[in-house]
């Protein structure tokens, strides 16, 4: 009788598991999406520097990223882009922003090579 009600303990405790960790995968890629369309359609661009900040975070593999900041009304925000061979620090790029939520940013090259091209370029 314990066995098997440790067996049936075990089998939900993973269940649980695996909809809690697809939950929040679901959770993290819906939010992207829809911050990505919210920038396609509310970005308003403007000007950020490249600045020196070191990658903190998982091992990459590829080129790793470059930290930009910019500002709004008095306020200084951060956003990263791809490092690529054209760009150093205090380099000066274009971003989009949301002028509801400055942090929701990304670069012109992000932008213009993933979702929202058509959009960006009216």
């Amino acid at each position: 009788m314990k066995n098997r009600f440790k067996k049936k303990t075990s089998i939900l405790r993973k269940t649980l598991l695996i909809l809690v960790v697809g939950f929040l995968i679901t959770k993290y890629v819906l939010l992207s999406l829809y911050d990505n369309t919210r920038l396609g359609w509310y970005g308003k661009p403007t000007k950020a520097v490249i600045i020196q900040k070191e990658y903190k975070g998982a091992r990459r593999r590829g080129p790793g990223k470059f930290y930009f900041n910019f500002e709004i009304d008095k306020r200084v925000y951060e956003g990263a882009v791809e490092k690529n061979g054209a760009l150093a620090v205090g380099d000066s790029i274009q971003i989009f922003y949301l002028e509801s939520d400055p942090t929701v940013n990304c670069s012109y090259e992000y932008a213009k090579g993933i979702f929202f091209q058509t959009i960006i370029e009216k």
